[in-house]
């Protein structure tokens, strides 16, 4: 067969998978959204292998512009919170993540690596190759890291590859981290003081991670990311760090926050489950209450039947224990009650990729202006021990800044953790040409 024809036996299969794929675009006309951005994703994988061939067996992205509509990103919801937004992509495995301009939307695909299709406002789709998918994506966070960062709140992206990772900050230039001192970061452990992440990390202001556009769901790129960020604050303790999926109120969250003082322990509202509807390992904790109560802490067994008071501006202590479903409903009940509104909210949790879903909602949904929460698993004694430092050492008589306080008092227990801001930001749009 091979002497017969111009192409080797890998050609013509390669050919033949290439008009396969409009075949099935058309068969996949009526399947689910997931179904039809699997197909899409799956032939975003090879794309650059098919390239060569198009010009002979055609471009099936013509066929896919019909699987994917305007009214099926409305069903992504790109434009709505983040924790809607988490929502409806969790569903879709083949979506890492998007971002908006111009042009229209670019979807983040792919299982072996990321490609992308972009969607022009005409609703025509085009493949773009893996270079030109790796491009835009970079090209996008550059801009963003550099022109959003502000006086006070920079920005910082970090983009870990095979022979390290990339540090982008907000003057845009970047840090280079080889491997080896990658991973001495990634297990909490302080660079040189010469090393150029050492001479960035003392630098005053606050410093917000940056979340990528595949960081728009629970997945490899977020879990890595949150990872840095809790381990470069255990091995900085003197920097001050925080997550958020950037928008526009962002820099004025750090600022609340970076203000916000306490001075007694009445300044802390410490919620914890009634009795009646336990949590799995939420009794240990709870029985330090008499304790919280008697050091003058407020304190409030939540039966669901509590509604809040007031306009917000304490630090709420949320007792909860094992992250569960009984968890998740505590958590949304006492948000739907109020309590979070306006408040710096301290998550007393595991964790877990749940966890990720419930700070979102925390924020946006209940209106708190900051979650914190813990890198991976904490243990009641410790969260008894660092809580009843915070009442313990609050004397009245001067203030004291709520970010440096915790994270000591939690240092002490060897715990770390960071907050989280996320209010209401839509896909990312670019704000630049």
């Amino acid at each position: 067969m091979e002497e017969a024809t111009y192409f080797s036996k890998q050609s013509l299969s390669n050919l033949l998978a290439l008009i396969s794929y409009q075949a099935r675009a058309h068969i996949a006309a009526s399947a689910s959204l997931p179904e039809r951005l699997l197909l899409i994703s799956q032939y975003v994988d090879d794309a650059d292998v098919f390239e060569p061939y198009i010009e002979i067996g055609g471009n099936p992205a013509g066929a896919f512009s019909a699987l994917l509509k305007p009214k099926d990103l409305a069903t992504l919801k790109l434009n709505s919170a983040s924790w809607e937004r988490m929502q409806a992509l969790q569903s879709v495995p083949s979506i890492h993540g998007a971002i908006q301009d111009k042009k229209g939307t670019v979807l983040f695909l792919g299982e072996n690596a990321i490609g992308a299709v972009e969607i022009a406002k005409s609703g025509n789709l085009a493949v773009l190759s893996k270079s030109e998918a790796k491009h835009r994506l970079e090209s996008f966070c550059a801009s963003e890291i550099r022109s959003r960062s502000q006086s006070g709140m920079r920005l910082m992206g970090v983009f870990p590859s095979s022979e390290g990772a990339t540090l982008r900050t907000a003057d845009g230039s970047t840090i280079q981290l080889t491997r080896a001192e990658y991973e001495e970061v990634m297990q909490g452990h302080r660079l040189p003081p010469q090393h150029p992440l050492s001479t960035h990390m003392q630098s005053k202001g606050t410093i917000v991670m940056y979340s990528n556009p595949l960081m728009m769901k629970e997945g490899e790129a977020l879990r890595e990311s949150d990872t840095v960020a809790f381990n470069l604050q255990r091995a900085y303790p003197e920097a001050r760090i925080m997550r958020d999926p950037l928008s526009k109120n962002t820099a004025e969250q750090v600022k609340k926050i970076d203000r916000f003082a306490i001075a007694k322990p009445s300044d802390l509202l410490v919620i914890v489950p009634d009795a009646a509807k336990p949590i799995p390992r939420g009794k240990a904790i709870a029985n330090i209450v008499p304790d919280l109560k008697k050091a003058g802490a407020n304190v409030t067994v939540f039966t669901g039947k509590e509604k809040a008071s007031g306009n917000g501006g304490k630090a709420v202590f949320v007792i909860t224990g094992h992250i569960s479903s009984e968890l998740a409903e505590f958590v949304r009940s006492v948000g739907g009650a109020g309590f979070f509104r306006n408040n710096y909210v301290i998550f007393n949790s595991c964790e877990a990729p749940l966890t990720g879903q419930l700070i979102a909602e925390i924020n946006e949904r209940y209106g708190a202006i900051a979650t914190f929460s813990f890198q991976g698993n904490i243990q009641p004694s410790n969260v008894q021990e660092y809580l009843l430092d915070v009442v313990h050492n609050l004397d009245g008589k001067k203030k004291v800044d709520l970010i440096g306080y915790l994270r000591d008092a939690v240092l002490k227990q060897n715990l770390v953790g960071t907050f989280t801001i996320c209010q209401e930001m839509p896909v990312p749009v670019a704000n630049h040409d």
